[in-house]
């Protein structure tokens, strides 16, 4: 009851190499030969036949055949998804050089720039994947007024963008950014048709969605019953979800889909020893991005929370230059007001911290946390870059100066 809540599913990228063996395979693995994580062998969970091999190896070599289309219905319409799913050893074997061929095989061509939607955690779509988490491990409430700004951000800065820009739009599961932007983008999209100028891609992970996948109801089921990997992997997938969060299902995440126009690539996410992993995903998620990053500006976007695990995500985007905009969810509109009054800049960070420090007090009065760390990390970024800003002022000389600046700083000196 000391280790704190369960580990959300978090992306941990990290940084692409040709070598796709970068990673230690897990306990145990030192001396083990048939590991498909560390690139020496084949999948040890199941035995394959020659021709299987084979033929797998050809579906590797050409990506034929990976793609299927997922029709579904949800309320009175009838949709159509593009669906890739990637077991653990066919995520790692793909290397970076095949992308191009990924998304010309997905049907992702043509577009000028790449947003990424980055994890943003801990909103209402958090909450709709794992209901009851919030009567066990108490944190502060997401109230309506962040799902209207989030919608806002997404209709009035992110469709604009996309639409002029004709941009691929890369999400998350449970990501509230990503739910946003396909819910604003959603009449567009229906209005346009295939002359719609942005195409939508989201990056998927099995055990996230596998508990709901056998209820007939959801439309997450259509995809599991039209992939005999899935299925095949359905006692396995049980099994890891027990042992990662428990043997009470009500407390496994709820994961499902929302009717929309957008093409999936999920992952198997799962270990050769059969415990939930996102290391061939991660990888392959970041090489899709890096590849992309070669020929297209790309921008990423992050707000809200995602815990320790996703700020390796954060990194490996940032140290391959590619620039990020972190966003603070958070109305502050009450702080800004007190940080206007502050003119010497080594108070403001002072300010700030006795800001968050009130903020900490109150929350714990009440038995809540806040979980917004992107959030948080925004508005301390802000405060040092204002405090720099001011700094490097003072420190031009004066004859670089506007006149109203120098005898502002010269009565301020006396």
């Amino acid at each position: 009851p000391n280790e704190g809540p369960p580990k959300m599913p978090m992306e941990d990228h990290r940084e692409s190499s040709p070598k796709r063996n970068r990673l230690p395979s897990g306990p145990g693995s030192k001396g083990r030969a048939n590991d498909w994580r560390n690139g020496s062998g084949d999948d040890p969970r199941h035995k394959v036949s020659p021709e299987a091999k084979e033929l797998e190896a050809l579906k590797l070599s050409t990506l034929e055949h990976m793609r299927q289309e997922i029709d579904y219905k949800s309320g009175d319409g009838q949709w159509t998804c593009p669906f890739m799913y990637l077991t653990g050893p066919q995520a790692t074997r793909i290397p970076r050089s095949k992308m191009p061929r990924i998304r010309e095989v997905m049907g992702l061509t043509d577009h000028k720039m790449v947003i990424r939607l980055l994890p943003s955690y801990f909103g209402p779509m958090t909450q709709y994947t794992f209901p009851f988490q919030q009567s066990r491990f108490p944190c502060r409430q997401p109230d309506d007024v962040l799902g209207e700004r989030l919608s806002l951000l997404a209709k009035e800065v992110l469709l604009p963008l996309a639409i002029k820009t004709e941009a691929l739009i890369v999400g998350t599961d449970s990501c509230e950014l990503a739910l946003a932007f396909l819910r604003v983008a959603a009449p567009v999209q229906r209005n346009m048709g295939r002359y719609c100028p942005f195409k939508v891609l989201f990056f998927l992970r099995a055990p996230t969605f596998d508990l709901l996948a056998s209820d007939n109801q959801s439309v997450i089921y259509n995809f599991k019953q039209n992939c005999p990997a899935w299925l095949q992997e359905s006692e396995n997938h049980s099994k890891a979800r027990v042992e990662k969060y428990g043997i009470d299902e009500a407390f496994h995440p709820h994961g499902e889909l929302i009717p929309g126009h957008y093409s999936v690539i999920m992952f198997e996410s799962l270990s050769s020893y059969g415990t939930i992993s996102d290391w061939a995903g991660d990888n392959f998620q970041n090489d899709f991005i890096s590849s992309l990053a070669d020929t297209h500006p790309v921008i990423g976007l992050q707000t809200l929370g995602a815990g320790m695990e996703a700020f390796t995500a954060v990194a490996a985007h940032t140290s391959q230059g590619m620039p990020l905009m972190i966003l603070d969810s958070h109305d502050r509109s009450e702080h800004s007001k007190a940080l206007n009054e502050v003119n010497d800049p080594d108070k403001l960070l002072d300010t700030c911290s006795n800001d968050l420090k009130e903020l900490a007090k109150v929350l714990h009065a009440r038995g809540r946390s806040d979980r917004h760390l992107t959030s948080t990390m925004s508005y301390i970024k802000a405060v040092i870059d204002r405090a720099n800003n001011q700094k490097r002022d003072r420190r031009k000389p004066q004859k670089f100066k506007w006149i109203w600046e120098a005898i502002a700083d010269k009565r301020q000196s006396e």
